[in-house]
């Protein structure tokens, strides 16, 4: 959603609370330079599955 209110309102979308929420310096700096989202979600993808294995031993469910 961030992708495209910045491409499609960039004159007046003010990111910088969206920025807060999103807690990402990387994701914030790479969507308002205007990156393709998909890119920037596979560029995610190594951080992801590494918290995804960490956060297993703190899982009640499995």
């Amino acid at each position: 959603m961030a992708h495209a209110l910045n491409k499609l309102h960039h004159d007046e979308w003010k990111p910088e609370k969206w920025k807060t929420l999103l807690a990402s310096e990387e994701v914030y700096r790479r969507t308002v330079a205007g990156d393709d989202a998909s890119e920037i979600l596979k560029s995610l993808e190594a951080d992801t599955e590494s918290f995804r294995q960490q956060k297993k031993e703190f899982e009640f469910y499995h």
